[in-house]
């Protein structure tokens, strides 16, 4: 087998220690569920799957039915909580392998009930409420609406109640998250009161769980913690992290590696990449990487991000192209053909990347390829 040029490492025991970290911030008996939707974050979905599913938790959270799909696949007996919508050609392999799944649509009900019922399968779901954020979920002024269509079907089980922050990261948002804890509450009681039962109420994802103290109605009100960015070891805001970080111990799991492919000397007055954007001021040992956007190493950091070569910073030269990128190696003399280059993961971190490209870090791990190998280390 030939030498992976490009790839990604995942350490297992950072994987599991920053479980082990948020499972300490959650309320005792209170449910996990790590999300590993978009390729775990970019971490890997199966090997992240297969790593976590000794711990147990009470779901693994995905987006899509493709993802659903691959979770089913390797038989990890955890149950599957699909966040993403499910079209109505797939309700009934949903169905009949007992997936659970966020709901919202009072269109699709009857269709639901329909596609149960031919199965003799309880469809599992989750409604979600859309309590402030206005991107999927029941408008308030509809929810009366959708319980009372909900009470005429028979094998539609509501399982679950959540709903989701769209700004707990933020400490001058603060009110807003509190509003929608509160309207998030006040639906649970009309929904019991209406005679329906929840086995699930959540709302936490990783600023919430990590910032309970601030919003104690989380921990009051829900029984399930969905988090996704901190479970891979990175804080979901800078103010999370001034926050937070004294008190829980977040590990990168990944690290995003290349090696050298080409070593050359140039001089001075020479170009560098496409739209000759980069001139070089003087001699210059530089060196090809065999990465580009493609990989995942943005367009924006074009002679502005930096990488890691025998534990030294080295920058990128010129504009990043599909497949390769050049850096200059010039004060890094051990650098050799074969070398060793960390795109991010350790001197250079993804948040450290995410700045320079005017970006997130979850963009900065989510955008890696999903052709990239993935390699379990430690």
């Amino acid at each position: 087998m030939s030498k992976e040029l490009t790839f990604v490492e995942i350490s297992q025991q950072a994987l599991l220690h920053n479980y082990k970290e948020l499972k300490k911030t959650a309320k005792k008996n209170n449910f996990l569920a790590p999300t590993l939707k978009s390729n775990a974050y970019g971490h890997g979905l199966e090997l992240c799957a297969k790593i976590l599913q000794k711990e147990k938790p009470r779901f693994f959270v995905v987006d899509s039915f493709l993802e659903t799909e691959k979770i089913l696949s390797l038989k990890t007996k955890i149950p599957i909580l699909q966040i993403g919508f499910l079209p109505q050609e797939d309700f009934t392999s949903a169905l009949e392998n007992e997936v659970s799944f966020v709901f919202y649509r009072l269109d699709l009900l009857k269709k639901l009930n329909q596609s149960a019922k031919k199965v003799n399968k309880k469809a599992k779901i989750h409604l979600k409420i859309d309590t402030g954020m206005h991107r999927q979920g029941i408008l308030l002024k509809n929810l009366n609406d959708f319980l009372l269509e909900l009470k005429k079907y028979e094998f539609i089980q509501l399982q679950g109640l959540m709903t989701h922050f769209s700004s707990a990261d933020e400490n001058k948002q603060k009110e807003f998250t509190l509003t929608q804890i509160k309207t998030f509450n006040a639906v649970k009681k009309e929904i019991l009161k209406q005679g329906f039962s929840l086995d699930f109420c959540h709302c936490a994802n990783s600023a919430g769980t990590i910032l309970q103290n601030e919003f104690p109605l989380i921990n009051k009100e829900c029984n399930l913690y969905r988090f996704g960015i901190s479970l891979y070891g990175l804080w979901p805001s800078s103010d999370v992290a001034k926050e937070m970080s004294h008190k829980i111990n977040l590990k990168p799991v990944m690290k995003f590696i290349s090696l050298i492919i080409q070593i050359k000397e140039i001089k001075k007055g020479s170009f560098i990449g496409y739209g000759n954007t980069f001139c070089a001021q003087k001699k210059m040992r530089i060196a090809l990487i065999p990465a580009g956007y493609f990989e995942g190493i943005f367009r924006n950091l074009s002679s502005n991000g930096e990488v890691e070569i025998c534990q030294k910073k080295a920058k990128i030269l010129g504009r990043v192209s599909m497949n390769l990128t050049v850096v200059d190696i010039s004060n890094i003399p051990q650098a050799r053909v074969g070398s060793r280059v960390i795109i991010f993961g350790g001197k250079v971190s993804a948040d450290e990347v995410a700045q320079k490209a005017g970006t997130i870090n979850y963009e900065i791990t989510t955008r890696i390829s999903a052709q990239i190998p993935h390699l379990l280390v430690d």
